[in-house]
């Protein structure tokens, strides 16, 4: 996972100017104190479109998600795709999917 990360963050891709390239001290701390989960509350009753990509080291996430918000959740899942990819590989990127969904649930 951390090798993904440094693929897309460190060089020219995903860098940005005043970024170290790599890990500090405290980069570790703030996804243990993020609590992903703890306000998913804040968007109920709305539907969610949960892409992942079926290579995705957090794929797992996104499944947890769409469990818990029954059949306010969905998952999309991307052949061919890792976390980093669904960033700013437009050949991946579901715009189709991604447009459906929004047409269906925005009014």
């Amino acid at each position: 996972m951390t090798a993904e990360f440094l693929e897309f963050y460190v060089p020219d891709r995903g860098r940005h100017p005043r970024s170290i390239g790599g890990f500090t001290v405290c980069s570790e701390a703030a996804p243990v104190n993020f609590g992903p989960l703890r306000n998913l509350e804040d968007i109920t009753p709305r539907h969610v479109l949960l892409v992942t990509g079926n290579q995705a080291h957090s794929r797992w996430f996104n499944n947890k998600v769409a469990e818990q918000r029954g059949e306010n959740g969905e998952v999309f899942v991307v052949s061919g795709a890792r976390h980093i990819d669904l960033y700013d590989d437009v050949d991946l990127i579901p715009f189709d999917a991604i447009e459906t969904f929004l047409a269906g649930h925005l009014s």
